[in-house]
């Protein structure tokens, strides 16, 4: 995933977490090709 984020352009310390054909998934999980892969940002307020 830190590849993916990368390319992307993507700071992975402003990511929160990842789904990968709607499941959340760990920054370990090995991508395949063909996936659909949804990046969720940190949001902070109050």
């Amino acid at each position: 995933m830190n590849e993916l984020l990368h390319e992307l352009g993507i700071p992975a310390s402003s990511v929160s977490f990842i789904t990968v054909n709607g499941l959340k998934r760990d920054w370990h999980y090995p991508l395949k090709g063909g996936e659909a892969i949804v990046v969720y940002p940190r949001v902070a307020g109050g």
